[in-house]
């Protein structure tokens, strides 16, 4: 017969909890989470014993069936247990099997060596379905219905400002945190608009109460009291400092009533001690406990559990307050730290700011910093080369014919006639176009797609068949096109210092130097495909002892922080570019005729790609002082200060050093009716004639052309094929004005992170930047 079958189980039953998990089994039911994290924690489970004695209830009195409370309190929080075997009544919820904690089972290791996926590389969704905690659960679902992993700190003074601050940011966060000892004037009725706007607006609610008693009194503080916190907060925190008695104290009150707890394994103040030994501690203890759903902490601590991280001390640019309190960015945090929430407070609702604007940057911030898809590289990739099209497409429409100016005629080519020179311009924009679509498809797939591994799996698949595309050498798809772009990209990585350097080198080289940051990305990318071809090893530490069980720890610590910061390697990718376009300088100078003009400007032109590498290693070095010296003593705050004076020398030099060379060599801008010209500077006066000539040198000369000369547009020059001197005048001004946007982007010190996708953006405007550029460096070239 089928039917019901109901069960009491608690830790007192745990020596027949290995035969009910193999009873659940075989009757083809889902095993409780809370079951499996259990009996892990005894680590007893994992055989095939199947001792029979005392299945199905317990006949002892002092069993409690938690189910019937498990959800008291100010919200449901819904957990929706698989298979047929239901739980007792509990509000709304349903715990599968026998109640409890109920719901999906969370991923076990039934040997030590298992291989699977690292949570850090797992969705919200996926967590959310195999998390054995319900509080845990129900955050992931809320976090991915509403898109946001954003906590307010609502640490405010009185009743008033708290509901109404909760109403305004309600829309936009995932868990409200109040310090409701520093409301003035609480009463109970404060508690229930708390749960009725968690409720209208979906959200939890954290207490941040930062418990550290011993556990008894700790139970009465959580409990009982004024504030009777258990009875509506959803997520409370303790120190650890009492010993491991404070969790289970806490526990005994929180878990019956469906809470859970957060450790402070560190925290956001300067000078803090919660550092080393301690913070070991807070996680062997958290593994150790199911009421722990997680830590508030600056990064992922352990792959043991999947514990979530909630890391206070977010602001948008990465900085500092009078109090100690020390600011990273949402990107920081989520992508390299990999912390789950980021909790922000006075950068939501400080002085003369609206809250709920606010909110919704800083929540779009950090599900853009969550959603970095390896498809926005693979889409600025394609942009810089849709661009590059564009360039010769549009030139060519103005009567400016490209290939004798690059120099193509010069290189190996299957294209010969004069009638296939415009074909092969159309050829660039064929082979954008089909990569484009290739990528756009796959990024759509992958979108639609809610598992992680699916879409990386998408994602690493759309990479391989671009790739495959440009490379192969069957003669289709734009075959000369792909071969002449692939010998442009061997030439310029080529470390000689004997070939000729054609122009076509010279523009694609600077062309890469607008995609440097791109190449660091890669790195990110290809760690991440790696990562999911061979998956990380998780092992149980304690098998091992002594040198083996560290080096094996560290090995783990390793795994966890990998695909988060390019590292050395990315700063070293990001500087190649200009290591190529400084070799070609270097390249032309010693063939110039020395102390000539060409020589001065070649060597003037390698110090100007040279003073790019102290910009990124500072911007590199501000970075590891910012964020690992973030807790340490005031030779943290002078190394600081020293490394931002001197990125800020570094960065205007390089910037304004780059900004006169593109008008002044670049485009040739900045000449004078009386033949001076911004280029003087460097190379002094040109052997040239004069603009404006001499009465004699007059005779015989069209006095139109004359004419003509003296009245140029000031500070540009005699001949503009684009015709409008408007045109010229307005790229200088966005040619300066993305100089900067774009340095500012190689710091980790002032981020511009101030709208979701904040650097995605800027990328497309450096690409923009040295579209503009291309045409007119071109342009140079026709006119002259």
């Amino acid at each position: 017969n089928t039917g019901l079958a109901t069960s009491f189980f608690n830790r007192n039953n745990i020596n027949i909890g290995t035969p009910l998990i193999e009873l659940l089994r075989e009757a083809k039911q889902e095993v409780p989470g809370w079951l499996i994290s259990m009996m892990r924690e005894r680590s007893n489970y994992g055989g095939r014993s199947r001792g029979r004695g005392g299945y199905g209830s317990s006949r002892h009195s002092n069993v409690r069936d938690y189910r019937s409370q498990f959800n008291h309190g100010s919200r449901d929080v819904r957990s929706h247990g698989g298979s047929n075997a239901h739980g007792g009544r509990s509000g709304n919820a349903r715990g599968g099997n026998g109640g409890g904690f109920g719901g999906p089972p969370a991923l076990v290791n039934e040997s030590s060596d298992s291989c699977m996926a690292s949570y850090s590389q797992m969705s919200y969704a996926q967590r959310g379905k195999q998390h054995a905690h319900p509080v845990a659960r129900e955050l992931f679902a809320i976090m991915e219905r509403k898109r946001s992993n954003l906590s307010l700190a609502a640490d405010v003074a009185t009743k008033a400002e708290l509901l109404a601050l909760a109403d305004k940011v309600g829309p936009y966060i995932c868990v409200l945190k109040t310090h409701i000892d520093v409301v003035s004037d609480f009463d109970a009725d404060l508690v229930a608009q708390l749960q009725a706007l968690a409720s209208k607006h979906d959200f939890l609610i954290f207490e941040d109460r930062k418990f550290a008693e011993i556990g008894n009194t700790v139970k009465l503080q959580y409990s009982g009291g004024i504030y009777r916190i258990a009875d509506w907060a959803h997520i409370t925190n303790c120190h650890v400092i009492p010993g491991e008695g404070i969790i289970q104290g806490l526990a005994e009150v929180g878990m019956p009533k469906g809470r859970g707890l957060l450790l402070l394994a560190e925290m956001s103040s300067k000078g803090m001690l919660a550092t080393g030994a301690y913070t070991d501690k807070n996680i062997e203890m958290a593994v150790r406990n199911d009421f722990v759903i997680g830590f508030i902490g600056s990064r992922r601590f352990t792959e043991e559990r999947d514990l979530i991280t909630m890391t206070p001390g977010v602001g948008l640019h990465a900085a500092g307050d009078a109090l100690g309190q020390q600011y990273r960015t949402p990107e920081m945090i989520i992508t390299e730290n990999g912390s789950d929430v980021i909790i922000v407070g006075r950068g939501i609702y400080g002085p003369g700011k609206d809250p709920a604007t606010e909110a919704q940057r800083y929540r779009d911030a950090g599900w853009a910093a969550y959603e970095k898809l390896a498809f926005q590289t693979l889409f600025l990739a394609l942009l810089a080369a849709l661009g590059w099209g564009m360039n010769l497409l549009l030139l060519s429409r103005v009567g400016i014919q490209t290939r004798p100016i690059l120099q193509l005629a010069e290189l190996p080519t299957t294209t010969s006639s004069a009638q296939r020179i415009d074909a092969g311009v159309y050829d660039i924009f064929r082979l954008t176009r089909v990569l484009g679509t290739v990528a756009l498809l796959g990024w759509l797939l992958s979108a639609l797609l809610s598992d992680q591994k699916t879409q990386t799996a998408v994602t690493l698949a759309t990479y391989i068949a671009v790739i495959l595309l440009l490379i192969m050498p069957q003669r289709a798809l734009c075959h000369t096109v792909r071969m002449q772009f692939l010998g442009l990209l061997g030439r310029i990585v080529k470390p000689s210092l004997e070939d000729p350097v054609w122009l076509a080198d010279i523009v694609m080289a600077d062309i890469l130097t607008s995609c440097a940051r791109m190449f660091a990305d890669l790195v990110l990318v290809a760690c991440q495909f790696g990562r999911f071809i061979w998956p990380i090893r998780h092992e149980a530490l304690e098998d091992r002892g002594g040198l083996q069980a560290l080096a094996q720890f560290v090995r783990q610590r390793q795994a966890q922080n990998a695909c988060t910061s390019a590292g050395i390697l990315g700063v070293f990718l990001v500087c190649a570019p200009y290591a190529f376009r400084l070799r070609q300088c270097v390249n032309e100078y010693l063939k110039a005729v020395p102390g000539s003009n060409d020589a001065r400007r070649h060597l003037a032109n390698a110090i100007k790609y040279a003073s790019s590498f102290p910009v990124i290693a500072l911007s590199a070095t501000q970075r590891q002082v910012t964020v690992d010296g973030v807790m340490e003593t005031k030779y943290s705050d002078w190394a600081l200060r020293m490394a931002f004076g001197l990125w800020i020398a570094a960065v205007v030099f390089n910037s304004l050093y780059s900004f006169y060379w593109d008008v002044a060599f670049d485009w040739n801008l900045g000449h004078t009716a009386s033949g001076w010209k911004l280029s003087d500077l460097i190379t002094g006066p040109s052997e040239e004639k004069p603009l404006v000539l001499s009465p004699a040198e007059a005779i015989g000369q069209d006095t139109r052309v004359i004419a003509s000369q003296r009245r140029f547009p000031c500070m540009l020059r005699p001949h503009l094929r684009f015709g409008s001197p408007r045109i010229y005048y307005a790229a200088i001004a966005l040619d300066f004005l993305l100089r900067i946007a774009w340095t500012m982007k190689l710091s980790s010190y002032v981020r511009i992170d101030m709208m979701a996708y904040g650097g995605f953006w800027l990328n497309v405007l450096e690409i923009y930047r040295r579209w503009q550029w291309t045409f007119l460096r071109l342009e140079k070239e026709a006119a002259s």
